[in-house]
């Protein structure tokens, strides 16, 4: 009776059936530990170049713990990755933060909500991510996001035919707002005139 040949990748043990899973994992912790534990950047160089030297040394002797030197490289590293990211750069909004109109044109990315504002008055509350600004005939290509609050007056009944309903802005509308904006803290962002935008 002639048995067939096994394969190699039988033999193949099952802890190095997902190597790109565990080394994503590694990578992964080593991003979660570096946003909530600082240490210099050269700390982490440090270690990565150790870990890999070790890694390389216990190869052929010991391929088990080579591995697990292997996944703290990428440990080290993700951490490493975490602490030299450049900071997130904030727009430059001082342009258009001094009182003057301007068109502030964008999208809605959280819809507003109607609410009763007292006295017969309607506040609707709603986030753009601005996508274009313009004051007098400049214009200006922008990514920043705005909180606009909107009032309206709810129409008495000898006038509501005459009067302008109130619109509820919903996520992804894109609209155009003329306000004179102020910097944040110091008073509240006006609206003038809101048209929808094509």
């Amino acid at each position: 009776m002639v048995t067939p040949p096994t394969s190699s990748l039988s033999t193949v043990t099952a802890a190095t059936r997902q190597p790109l899973l565990y080394a994503a994992l590694a990578f992964a912790a080593g991003i979660a530990s570096g946003v909530y534990v600082w240490r210099p950047p050269l700390w982490f160089i440090v270690a990565i170049v150790v870990f890999a030297a070790a890694a390389g040394y216990w190869m052929r002797a010991r391929p088990i713990l080579a591995r697990v030197m292997g996944h703290a490289v990428l440990f080290w590293l993700g951490c490493f990755s975490i602490q030299v990211r450049p900071p997130a750069a904030f727009p430059d909004i001082a342009n258009f933060s001094d009182g003057n109109e301007v068109v502030i044109t964008g999208h809605v990315v959280r819809t507003g909500i109607l609410r009763d504002d007292g006295f017969g008055a309607l506040r609707q509350t709603l986030d753009l991510q601005a996508e274009q600004v313009q004051r007098e005939e400049i214009s200006s290509a922008v990514d920043f996001g705005v909180r606009l609050t909107l009032y309206s007056r709810e129409a008495q009944q000898a006038d509501a035919a005459t009067a302008p309903r109130t619109v509820l802005y919903r996520y992804g509308e894109r609209i155009s707002a003329r306000q004179s904006c102020v910097r944040p803290g110091t008073s509240a962002i006006r609206a003038h005139s809101i048209t929808s935008a094509t």
